[in-house]
């Protein structure tokens, strides 16, 4: 478990999610975390355990599997990499990377309802975060949901702080636009 422990220090410093993670206690049951925002998420040592070992299958399926393109191979992978994300969830159901990651590997299964429920799930524990919403976005365009696939990226524009950014998101509401007639 103290690997594990170690893996999950790492994943969680480099996880592009824009917050800030300082690690205030770790034990064999849990990882007491505070946030930029100052709010202590427990995530269960077990449950990031099992996140990590499902990014390890979900990242032999992608970048070695499928490069290789041996894609019954890497559709194994997949499957154990959502087995993985399943249980980090049934041990810490509030653990917002476990849905994301979840969320990954059925936008490769071509999952779509599962998708967006994993994504749903991601926007309700992030709802400030902005990337979340894009993902939302992104899941509810790929079943047609165009009006929610807006709805979504306008909460994004609200997010976002970078004329650069809105002005993509923007293009990408435009686009669903020309999609959806």
């Amino acid at each position: 478990m103290k690997k594990y422990i170690l893996y999950a220090i790492i994943i969680l410093a480099v996880s592009g999610t824009g917050i800030f993670f300082v690690i205030k206690n770790i034990d064999d049951k849990s990882i007491n975390i505070e946030n930029n925002s100052n709010k202590i998420k427990v995530i269960s040592a077990e449950a990031v355990g099992h996140n990590i070992l499902g990014l390890k299958y979900y990242n032999v399926a992608k970048f070695e599997l499928e490069a290789k393109r041996k894609f019954n191979e890497a559709s194994i992978e997949y499957e154990e990499a959502a087995n993985e994300f399943r249980k980090a969830i049934e041990i810490s159901p509030n653990y917002s990377d476990a849905h994301y990651n979840l969320g990954r590997v059925y936008l490769f299964q071509k999952k779509y309802e599962d998708l967006i429920n994993e994504y749903e799930k991601f926007v309700e524990l992030k709802p400030k975060d902005m990337d979340s919403h894009i993902y939302l976005a992104s899941a509810y365009e790929k079943t047609e949901r165009y009006d929610d696939a807006i709805k979504e990226l306008k909460k994004a524009i609200s997010l976002a702080d970078d004329e650069i950014v809105i002005g993509r998101i923007n293009e990408m509401i435009n686009e669903i636009k020309k999609n959806k007639n």
